[in-house]
């Protein structure tokens, strides 16, 4: 069993693989990233938009109280 680390990022994949090529060309691969298949890029950004407006809610909850 592999340990995960707490602090890895959120990574939707779309379930497609990419179309790079192995090697040096996959490493700098702008879809993937290097894992081979196709990551959701608009999920990470929109989830991280989601948590930042819930935080600013929260914080203005609890300066109001």
């Amino acid at each position: 069993m592999k340990n995960k680390c707490v602090s890895t990022y959120y990574q939707p994949k779309t379930g497609q693989k990419c179309s790079c090529k192995l090697g040096i060309y996959r490493d700098n691969c702008p879809n993937c990233e290097g894992t081979g298949w196709v990551i959701d890029f608009r999920a990470i950004h929109k989830r991280r938009e989601s948590k930042k407006q819930n935080e600013e809610k929260e914080q203005t909850k609890a300066s109001g109280k």
